[in-house]
């Protein structure tokens, strides 16, 4: 595209030199300076076009018209063979001011008689154009003799065509914008008055140079049909720059805009207009029976006949999944909506498929949360379940136990029968050992220094009866934690120092427990060979298991020789359970 706008640009500055160049004394200054400008206006608005509408005609028509009124010009020099080409194109331009009066803003003629009006308006300007330098006492002419009558009248018939057509031109466009919508009567803006004085101007104009041939009006005439011909471009640049064409993207970067991510709504929509040149265009979605747009409203299809709106469906493997809206009247039918609708038709299906991965993902997300909720409470019952054992032990059979020892020492005192005092005495001593092994048995329970005490108090009762020294630190531990959690941390601590002295060999031991964020850090450090494997055992299994039932973590560094240190993070918020 840059390289095509640059030999374009190159071509008219020479049109323009070649212009300057060829210039004689009898062609006046002003003249050839005005005609230079208005190539370059046709340049410059046709360069603009193009740029913002590669595939829109209008930059095109722009550019030719802009070249046909520099070919007719030629008719003003001395050389023959320039004079010639000048002569045979010399109504071309206004063919071409027709073509693209009728053809603003789509670069498409619409209509089987807006068709015509344009090919009436080529024909006049290039058959009908022959009999004037063929016949007469023109310079080339090859017909001198014919009678002055004749070449009078085939200059009134083409004059008559001509303005006939011009004048089509202006009903045409007078009822297009009649039946155009508001917000295309404001992006039009004085594009829309020139469409329609444009052509009335040059059927006057054009009527008063047959009638006036020869005489000071006609050049005056000549002038004022210069003059309108050179406002086209300048009407059509800022029509441009005002907005009345919209920027089109090539249909090459919405695809890498599709391709890179999938899409929402909103951005499909603006890549779409972008794409179109047409920033009311929108795309809807399919549902149902019915087309909803990016913000779900129900829509009902447009009415060509009411608003000039077209609907071009998308399809995807033959199924209506959408449909792209635009303005008729700014975009050609064809000018690649068809290309476009595919892409929406990928990018909708990427959508689908990208809703059904999120909603699948968000029904495991509630499945997850489910389970997890579930763990929790299978946990927390355990643990209430654990204490109320733990309570009842404690407060009834241990009880019993320690009445019972009590009674029978009593009992052996009294007793004056030395042997049957001994077997009273041994059966207390028994009683009392079976106490200690039930309070150990209970205490494995759920031991009663940790509902009484608390956690400080249940970690530090542990390493005092660690049979090696067990350093701990405790801080930031808040009051109120949830049991489930108290519970947890206290059998980690427990599990991971019976581990330390039965199987690492450890010479020394240090537990640390903070509240950091809400959460319970532990971490038990000892000095011995290193052990911990949870694929060996059930005890670090089942801690992770209960644990991760919390929505904590645990994690285990053991080498060879250099000790173990497992870390367990606990969660000590209420959680709060979802019903299901």
């Amino acid at each position: 595209m840059s390289r095509a706008v640059m030999v374009l640009f190159s071509f008219g500055l020479a049109m323009v030199g070649i212009t300057l160049a060829l210039a004689t004394p009898s062609i006046a200054g002003v003249n050839v300076v005005v005609s230079a400008l208005s190539y370059l206006l046709y340049l410059t608005s046709g360069l603009v076009a193009l740029w913002l509408r590669p595939n829109n005609r209008l930059g095109l028509l722009l550019l030719l018209d802009g070249f046909s009124l520099w070919l007719s010009d030629l008719s003003r020099l001395h050389q023959p063979f320039l004079q010639l080409i000048g002569s045979i194109t010399h109504s071309l331009p206004l063919a071409l001011t027709v073509h693209l009066l009728l053809a603003f803003p789509t670069g498409v003629v619409p209509g089987r008689v807006a068709r015509w009006v344009v090919g009436v308006g080529y024909f006049v300007s290039t058959v009908l154009e022959v009999p004037k330098y063929l016949i007469g006492a023109g310079r080339f002419s090859i017909f001198p003799r014919v009678p002055h009558f004749v070449v009078g009248l085939t200059s009134w018939i083409q004059s008559a065509i001509g303005v006939s057509s011009v004048v089509a031109t202006a009903v045409i466009v007078v009822i297009a914008s009649a039946h155009a919508g508001s917000e295309q009567r404001s992006v039009l803006g004085p594009l829309r008055w020139y469409r329609i004085v444009c052509p009335l101007l040059i059927g006057v104009t054009a009527i008063g140079l047959t009638a006036a041939r020869g005489t000071t009006l006609a050049a005056w005439l000549s002038t004022g049909q210069a003059t309108i011909l050179l406002l086209l471009p300048v009407v059509f640049l800022f029509g441009l720059l005002r907005g009345s064409f919209g920027r089109a993207t090539d249909v090459r970067d919405m695809v890498v805009r599709i391709g890179q991510a999938t899409p929402t709504s909103g951005d499909l929509t603006a890549s779409v207009a972008s794409a179109l040149g047409d920033p009311h265009a929108i795309v809807l979605y399919r549902r149902g029976a019915a087309y909803i747009d990016e913000w779900g409203a129900i829509l009902a299809e447009p009415r060509p006949a009411a608003d000039r709106r077209l609907l071009h469906p998308v399809r995807y493997d033959g199924v209506l999944v959408g449909a792209i809206v635009y303005d008729g009247t700014m975009l050609a039918r064809n000018a690649g909506v068809d290309v476009i609708g595919s892409l929406v038709a990928m990018s909708i299906e990427k959508q689908r498929i990208a809703d059904e991965q999120q909603l699948t993902l968000a029904h495991l997300r509630v499945r997850e949360e489910a389970l997890r909720n579930s763990r929790l409470r299978l946990v927390q019952a355990a643990d209430t379940e654990r204490r109320r054992i733990a309570r009842d032990l404690h407060d009834g059979a241990q009880q019993h136990l320690v009445v019972l020892g009590m009674t029978a020492r009593k009992l052996s005192r009294r007793i004056p029968d030395q042997e049957i005092a001994r077997c009273i005495n041994s059966l207390a001593d028994g009683l009392t050992d079976l106490n200690a092994e039930f309070r150990r048995m209970v205490a494995g329970i759920m031991p009663e220094s940790l509902m009484q005490g608390g956690l400080a108090a249940a970690i530090d009762g542990l390493a005092e009866r660690m049979p090696v020294p067990t350093r701990v630190q405790i801080s930031g531990i808040p009051d109120g934690l949830p049991a489930e959690s108290e519970s947890t941390v206290y059998f980690t601590v427990a599990e991971a120092l019976a581990n330390a002295v039965k199987h690492a060999q450890a010479q020394s031991i240090e537990v640390t427990v903070e509240h950091v964020s809400g959460n319970l850090i532990t971490t038990i450090t000892d000095d011995g060979i290193g052990f911990a494997d949870p694929s060996r055992g059930t005890g670090l299994t089942g801690l992770a298991d209960r644990i991760g039932a919390l929505g904590g973590t645990i994690s285990i560094r053991s080498d060879a020789g250099q000790g173990t240190r497992l870390r367990a993070e606990v969660p000590c918020g209420r959680a709060e359970l979802t019903s299901f």
